[in-house]
């Protein structure tokens, strides 16, 4: 199995067989309120998938994957008021 990518070197976790992908912290964009969870923790997310739903200003904004992952913990819960910049889910 090769972990080329582009031409890239493989890194040395990959090298050595490692699976292991650094955690990506979540983070809201705008405040406002958990509207809706649309994934729970251990969810397989693809790149843009929607983790949860913000309402703020009557709009609702979704909260996306940035990249594939698996979702490792929600830090929010339906109902819950966050401020912009707060994070709310881990993607590893």
């Amino acid at each position: 199995m090769s972990a080329r990518v582009a031409g890239r070197r493989p890194s040395f976790a990959a090298s050595v067989g490692y699976d292991w992908v650094m955690p990506t912290k979540i983070i809201a964009e705008v405040a406002g309120k958990v509207w809706k969870i649309e994934a729970q923790p251990g969810t397989k997310l693809a790149a843009e998938d929607t983790i949860l739903v913000l309402e703020s200003m009557k709009m609702e904004i979704p909260v996306v994957a940035p990249a594939a992952g698996i979702l490792k913990e929600l830090q929010v819960k339906e109902g819950d008021a966050v401020a912009e910049g707060q994070v709310v889910a881990i993607l590893g």
